[in-house]
């Protein structure tokens, strides 16, 4: 028969059937005790395997036998609430109901074995009752103990009344209630009983032991005190001294910090009360005291992940970067699924000016946690991370603590600036110390040589910002996931300027919105003549300047309200600073419009070509890297041998090739289908559109190869007025990082051979077969075609 009751959760309690508790406990709520009432003041008394307050217990929690008691009275406490129960008969449980309001589950009657006779069970009573009045004799307070040991009647009633001080654990308690056997109940008591007079017993001797060196004791003690009085008159004679050492250890006490450290703490602090007034390690001595007791050892108030929150404060600080947001949220939504502090480490790669460091405080603010920026460019000691020993004159905590320090919490976020331009010097790799930092598996142990004790770093958000990966070594960068923040679009910036940057620039300079007039189309010419970069940290500084002369005009020459318009522009920033190429305005046989990507964003180049009676040699120019280098050399191979059955002679012909801007230094491995589509139209006197640009790297095969950077190069590419762009076929995944207003703004086309480039360049098609130099009769052949040519 199933039945249903409301339970009451006990702990660390023996639990026996037919035996009168008095049992403390919450505070029941009226709905609970409405509940004993409808149950004709009953309850199932069920215990717990770990302690937990109501709100967090859950049905795996309990163990699966109690006992149905009947509820004799409720008595509420200012503790809370006493109840006085009578134990009926041992149940187990079958279902477990928890809601709010209580806890309450279904249950079937479980009968006891009584495999032992009335006398049997009195003989054990006896010798139990014999062994606890001789454990008693030892105690204080023992008279009262034997008393109730001579009034149980049964070997149940004394588990019941005696068992909970025998230093049973909870599983060993639950044991005596889960046995079916009296048998074996009885034997479970008498063993309990034994294991505790043994530890009487060891007790009796070491307190005998004790009394035997209390001469010695006595003596000790009297020199103690003797030196707490010699104590008490030096703090007469210097009072600050004793509030100094009183405060310190306050600090100590109050910080929370694991015993490990505190007793590191307390061995210098006594150093530091002994030490001479002109000994110089104490001035160290007090700086290493306030800066751990400065530290935060504890977790302060954590607040509950609102994802709409955090979307709304990224939308309010950010325009665009959409794919970053949602990256974001998603790394949010994570760390809030599985309640911890930190989570993967986010290591933002962009241009400069992107919004990189930005996206960290607003990161911070949605977590409402501290904020703290620690730059690491330029470092190439090893000790700004990992502090220094304080062996050494003048000795500080790494760049790391301090700035834990700084931040006043435990669980601050941390953006880490400019990971990618830390440098190996003769005092160590403070990218290989970065290791520990950023590693989940050891930053829970974090040891600073300057403090010399672990730290718990393993509740800190870090976030990390570089402008390239080419710098970070693969270990460090294994650690972080990267995400790219790529460049603005002209219409982003726009929308940046307008809806940020002007606002601000406005409040930085005094200005009322209603003092300076910025019009729409003077914001866009800003932005195409006077910066050229990735980012926005340029257009600030255009505005800024554009604020300031305004601030001018309306001090120096009382003018009421200033209004920028594209037409006067230059009166406030002067003439424009930028020329970006734009597409050729004549279309010649031998050049062809190339994309680059550079750390202010994408820049188109062109590649231009020329022959002439020489020996066979090649000329490159322009400042080209040993990549370009090798591409150009790739395409003029490839060249010869697709055209080698044309008995082209390329031995009395010289090839220049030129990349324009000779002082700028260029390198990288996109050009090769540039430099090939340049030299074949070159070569087959055909001319390449002004509106076409293209990018990617050959092999000897005419593979097209895939590259890199194609948003900035398709940004480039737009706002030079092309139309079409040829990309690899492999960067085709790519274009989701592509804005939407360039890609319905131009044609691309993917290839995937040399074939297709030409073929959509120049409209014409490449040889399809050739002949072999190392063929039979190739001699005969190229002779026989240069005499058709010259007859012709």
């Amino acid at each position: 028969m199933a039945n249903n009751y409301m339970i009451i959760p006990t702990y660390d309690t023996v639990i026996l059937p037919d035996v009168e508790y008095q049992l403390g406990t919450r505070r029941f709520s009226d709905e609970e005790r409405s509940r004993i009432k409808i149950d004709g003041n009953r309850a199932i008394l069920l215990p717990l395997k770990i302690e937990h307050d109501k709100e967090d217990v859950t049905a795996e929690d309990f163990f699966p036998m109690g006992v149905l008691a009947e509820i004799v009275a409720i008595n509420d406490l200012p503790g809370g609430t006493r109840i006085h129960v009578k134990a009926r008969q041992k149940v187990s449980i079958t279902d477990i109901t928890i809601t709010e309001s209580m806890i309450e589950g279904s249950y079937k009657t479980h009968e006891e074995v009584f495999d032992i006779t009335r006398d049997g069970e009195q003989e054990c009573l006896k010798r139990l009752k014999e062994t606890a009045t001789e454990i008693a004799g030892h105690l204080q307070g023992g008279q009262m103990a034997i008393s109730f040991v001579r009034s149980c009647d049964s070997v149940v009633e004394f588990a019941a009344m005696f068992c909970q001080f025998f230093g049973m654990s909870p599983e060993e308690k639950y044991a005596l209630l889960e046995t079916d056997s009296m048998k074996q109940r009885c034997e479970l008591v008498t063993e309990a009983l034994m294991r505790f007079q043994g530890s009487i017993e060891l007790q009796i001797a070491m307190n005998k032991r004790y009394d035997e060196s209390e001469g010695n004791v006595y003596k000790k003690a009297a020199i103690q005190k003797q030196i707490g009085l010699l104590q008490d008159e030096l703090n007469d004679l210097d009072p600050e001294m004793e509030s100094e050492e009183n405060e310190y250890k306050q600090k100590i006490e109050a910080s929370g910090m694991p015993e490990e450290c505190r007793k590191e703490a307390d061995k210098m602090l006594k150093r530091y009360m002994m030490a001479q007034p002109n000994d110089p390690e104490k001035n160290m001595m007090e700086n290493w005291l306030d800066f751990i007791t400065e530290l935060k050892w504890k977790i302060g108030k954590t607040h509950k992940i609102n994802l709409k929150e955090a979307r709304r404060i990224l939308d309010r600080d950010h325009y665009g970067l959409d794919k970053v947001k949602e990256r974001i949220i998603q790394q949010l939504a994570v760390m809030a699924l599985k309640k911890e502090e930190s989570g993967s480490i986010l290591l933002f790669v962009g241009a400069p000016g992107t919004g990189k460091t930005s996206l960290g405080k607003s990161i911070a603010e949605s977590l409402g946690r501290e904020y703290v920026r620690i730059s690491l460019g330029g470092i190439r000691d090893e000790a700004e991370i990992r502090g220094h020993r304080r062996t050494y004159i003048g000795a500080m905590p790494g760049r790391i603590m301090e700035g834990i320090k700084r931040a006043g919490s435990m669980n601050p976020v941390v953006v880490l600036d400019e990971v990618d331009k830390m440098s190996v010097g003769y005092n160590g790799d403070p990218a290989s110390a970065l290791l520990e930092v950023l590693d989940p598996e050891q930053n829970n142990t974090f040891t600073d040589h300057y403090m010399n004790m672990p730290y718990d770093l393993s509740h800190v958000f870090f976030i990390c910002t570089a402008n390239t990966m080419d710098t970070i070594p693969q270990p460090l960068l294994d650690r972080m996931e990267v995400i790219q923040l790529n460049g603005y679009t002209p219409v982003e910036k726009f929308h940046i300027a307008k809806g940020h940057l002007l606002p601000k620039a406005l409040a930085d300079s005094g200005l009322e919105k209603t003092q300076l007039r910025v019009t729409d189309s003077a914001i866009r010419k800003i932005i195409e003549e006077y910066t050229m970069e990735a980012g926005v940290r340029g257009l600030r500084k255009q505005l800024d300047v554009l604020c300031r002369n305004a601030a001018a005009k309306i001090i120096g020459e009382n003018e009421e309200k200033v209004s920028v318009k594209e037409r006067n522009l230059r009166e406030f920033l002067g003439r424009k600073k930028i020329s970006h190429d734009s597409k050729l305005k004549e279309e010649r046989a031998g050049v062809a419009t190339g994309l680059a990507w550079t750390q202010a964003g994408g820049e188109i180049l062109f590649i231009e070509t020329a022959v002439m009676p020489g020996t066979g040699k090649i000329i490159i120019t322009g400042q080209l890297g040993d990549v370009m280098k090798e591409s150009a050399t790739i395409s003029v191979s490839l060249l010869k041998s697709l055209y080698v059955s044309d008995a082209l002679d390329f031995s009395n012909k010289d090839i220049h090739i030129h990349v324009p801007q000779g002082a700028v230094p260029k390198d990288g491995p996109s050009a090769g289908v540039t430099l090939f589509t340049a030299l074949t139209s070159l070569l087959t006197g055909k001319t390449v559109s002004s509106e076409l640009a293209m990018t990617g790297e050959i092999s000897l095969r005419g593979q097209v190869l895939p590259i890199g950077g194609l948003p900035e190069k398709l940004m480039a590419a737009q706002r030079s007025g092309i139309k079409t762009v040829l990309i690899p076929k492999e960067n085709e995944k790519d274009l989701e990082d592509v804005p939407e207003e360039t890609r319905t703004a131009l044609k691309i086309i993917p290839v995937r051979t040399v074939e297709e480039v030409i073929q959509h360049a120049l409209h014409i098609k490449l040889p399809q077969t050739t002949a072999s130099l190392f063929a039979p009769g190739y001699a005969e052949f190229q002779t026989a075609r240069r005499t058709q040519t010259e007859n012709a």
